[in-house]
């Protein structure tokens, strides 16, 4: 916007509208459902970044783990909404939101874990943070992982690096890679 601040935005048939924020400077789009339920994150008026869903051209604060802050990143048809959200002891935790109510799908022994996206079948994909005693290159270490059915499956990963970003209705898993310790030579 004119002032510099970033929003969250929805184009469509060529209109881009502007969707607030939660009372803070910046917000940010990130999942949309086929009923055009969107979700994202924004400040609130204390500067902290909390999960939103926007409906009916309302946005409404899902509010947080009992943290600071949270971030919603995807939404399913049957409006639930995945993303990351910081606990009461500060850690990172991926999470299922539906209804007011929370899941905590925890971080396996691992720094912290985000969900990325979900699928009709309620399928989650997202990525685990390093070891808990992770030091140096290990915290560059991210494993991707599929939760279904209260069950964390850890996806092989052939590098250090690892993040699932995407699923579709059928189950397709895609995401990223990357060899975070290759070194570059100056050619």
């Amino acid at each position: 916007v004119a002032s510099g601040a970033m929003r969250a935005v929805r184009w469509q048939n060529g209109v881009k509208r502007n969707l607030g924020t939660l009372g803070g400077r910046n917000s940010e789009a990130r999942g949309i459902n086929i009923f055009g339920v969107i979700v994202g994150w924004s400040q609130t008026a204390s500067g902290a970044k909390h999960a939103f869903v926007w409906k009916n051209g309302v946005m409404t604060d899902i509010g947080t783990m009992g943290g600071q802050g949270s971030q919603a990143n995807g939404i399913n048809r049957a409006g639930a909404v995945v993303g990351q959200s910081t606990t009461a002891s500060g850690e990172g935790h991926a999470f299922k939101w539906k209804e007011g109510m929370f899941n905590d799908l925890g971080t396996r022994g691992t720094q912290f874990s985000a969900a990325t996206a979900i699928n009709t079948k309620g399928q989650i994909v997202g990525f685990l943070g390093p070891p808990s005693d992770g030091q140096g290159e290990e915290l560059d270490m991210l494993t991707p992982f599929l939760y279904y059915q209260e069950l964390m499956t850890l996806l092989p990963a052939r590098r250090p690096t690892s993040r699932a970003l995407a699923i579709s209705p059928t189950g397709i898993v895609v995401g990223m890679t990357e060899d975070v310790r290759a070194e570059v030579d100056g050619a």
